[in-house]
């Protein structure tokens, strides 16, 4: 009677409950079964059917989900807020894993209970279905989230192509007029070197400028 007593006491003492009559409370107490899971247990799987209404007594779960932008965290509840299936709500199954982050505990109502709970606690039902209302607003943010994430990847590897192709073409162009700058200045090396005559340029001068000229649709090169 001691240990029933004591669970009303912590259920009453949470700040989430304080408005809930004491005897809804005593229900709750009186048919939910009290749970301490350990840190990184895992409350429900990724499209597990979720069966039990949960009221934390203490600690912390957070659901997990992977939706193509990378796993993060999309809801969590601690110390006093309900957590699990909620009364009138669609849930068909975990939207993702939802783990034990530090050692929790929790005061389980079977669904088959929802009934009974709903006709005996009517104002805990009524805190449920705002529950349910903000978890719902919850997770369509989170989606809108995970939407805006994805294109804004998508965005970013379509610019970091477009960017690439002519930064690409540019630094190919820049090595080959390095070579040929190169090339250019050995071969006027050598040709300094040959101590040709005033005839012998003037000659040279004739050929390149022949080698410029178009022929057949095409440019030569000096």
């Amino acid at each position: 009677m001691s240990g029933f007593i004591s669970l009303v006491d912590r259920l009453a003492a949470l700040s989430n409950l304080a408005e809930i009559p004491r005897a809804e409370l005593e229900w709750l107490a009186a048919h939910g079964q009290f749970e301490v899971r350990e840190p990184g247990a895992v409350f429900a799987h990724k499209g597990e059917q979720i069966k039990r209404l949960g009221i934390i007594l203490s600690g912390h779960i957070a659901v997990w989900v992977d939706r193509g932008a990378g796993l993060h965290r999309v809801i969590g509840w601690s110390t006093g807020e309900v957590t699990g299936l909620l009364p009138f709500s669609r849930m068909k199954g975990s939207p993702g894993d939802a783990r034990v982050e530090e050692e929790t505990e929790l005061l389980l109502i079977d669904q088959d209970l929802f009934p009974e709970m709903i006709h005996r606690c009517p104002e805990f039902t009524a805190h449920t279905v705002h529950l349910m209302l903000d978890r719902a607003r919850n997770f369509n943010t989170s989606d809108l989230q995970d939407e805006k994430m994805i294109s804004l990847g998508k965005l970013s590897a379509g610019l970091a192509h477009e960017l690439n192709n002519p930064a690409s073409a540019t630094v190919r162009d820049v090595k080959m007029l390095l070579e040929g700058l190169t090339s250019l200045d050995n071969a006027s090396r050598e040709i300094g070197a040959a101590g040709l005559t005033e005839i012998q340029f003037n000659k040279i001068d004739d050929i390149r400028s022949a080698c410029l000229t178009k022929s057949n649709g095409s440019l030569l090169s000096p």
